[in-house]
């Protein structure tokens, strides 16, 4: 009797792990193209990459590889023709191999570094340390000392080293005739709120105050550019805190969802398929804006989650202070 419980476990076990076999089996024959990497079919191309986790790719591997510096490196070169289909097979192989390269080490080395320096305020009293973190990326001699110029001329304290960096190779593809000095992140932002939309408006409806959100994007230039007109001067930022809560969202903004974002329903409506902060400060620009709301783009909301008003085009000094209402102008800033 026991003899045959245990043959009857062992086949049920065995049922499991072929159907699982099978799974893996199908996964493996699908195919994507091109048109798979459009913003509204990355999601499902990105949680069937997490499925062949199950099916031998482990899970630093596949954060690595899914991550958005090399991503292109195992996506977009097998389709860089048109309508040709790569099945998830071959790049599963082209992973598996990469990671029994002798570089991956180097490329975990990297990636562990690029996390901490996401994590890592800038602190320039702790410099030669956190230096030692940079050179494994690695970077050049010169461009970390240029780095740290930079880090010098700027009070970006409340950034990460990882934010500071990209506003600092920002400045550097803007166009020498118009000397930038980048402002911290992101200039006169309470950022006591976090990402939980509610929490922005439930703040807001304590205050009183209508809601500026500023929908940008970390590696977006125009942005540099237009942060640079309109905020250089602090007079501005005492201005729109008088008046509104100001709450910058990044489309781009590659943190992962937590729990604490996703406990209040508003967040929870917002973040449906979505896995990064980014996706879901997208799917509300999208809501308030339309489908194809660009950035960057500003809209005022009130506190009861009314659309007052937005724009996104033909941004300048004028139209950006008529959209809020500001009429009291120094006459230094009448001019773009």
């Amino acid at each position: 009797m026991h003899h045959k419980r245990f043959i009857l476990v062992l086949l049920l076990l065995l049922s499991k792990w072929c159907h699982a076999q099978t799974d893996c089996d199908e996964l493996f024959a699908k195919t994507f193209d091109t048109d798979s990497l459009n913003p509204e079919k990355l999601d499902s191309l990105i949680n069937d990459f997490g499925q062949l986790r199950h099916c031998g790719l482990d899970s630093l591997a596949f954060e690595i590889s899914t991550g958005y510096s090399m991503f292109g490196l195992f996506i977009i070169p097998p389709i860089d023709k048109p309508y040709h289909k790569v099945t998830y097979r071959e790049v599963f192989n082209m992973i598996q191999d990469y990671r029994n390269s002798p570089d991956y080490p180097h490329i975990v080395d990297i990636h562990k570094a690029t996390q901490e320096l996401k994590k890592r305020q800038v602190n320039l009293e702790n410099w030669a340390q956190d230096r030692k973190i940079l050179e494994k990326i690695p970077l050049k001699s010169s461009e970390l000392d240029a780095y740290h110029q930079f880090l010098t001329a700027n009070d970006f304290q409340d950034l990460t080293y990882y934010e500071a960096w990209i506003a600092f190779k920002s400045e550097q593809k803007i166009e020498e005739s118009e000397p930038i000095v980048v402002q911290k992140k992101p200039f006169f932002v309470d950022e006591s709120v976090g990402t939980s939309l509610h929490n922005v408006f439930e703040r807001a409806k304590e205050e009183k105050k209508e809601i500026v959100f500023y929908f940008t994007g970390w590696a977006n230039i125009s942005s540099r550019k237009l942060e640079y007109k309109l905020f250089k001067e602090d007079w501005v930022g005492s201005q729109i805190n008088e008046r509104f809560l100001f709450v910058p969202l990044y489309i781009d903004d590659a943190e992962l969802l937590s729990e604490l974002d996703l406990n209040e329903e508003l967040d929870i409506r917002f973040s449906e398929n979505a896995k990064f902060n980014g996706q879901k400060n997208h799917n509300f620009q999208k809501h308030y804006l339309h489908e194809k709301a660009e950035i960057p783009s500003f809209a005022i909301i009130d506190y009861e989650g009314k659309l007052i008003r937005y724009i996104e085009k033909d941004i300048n000094k004028k139209s950006f202070f008529d959209f809020l209402g500001i009429s009291q102008v120094p006459s230094s800033s009448k001019s773009d």
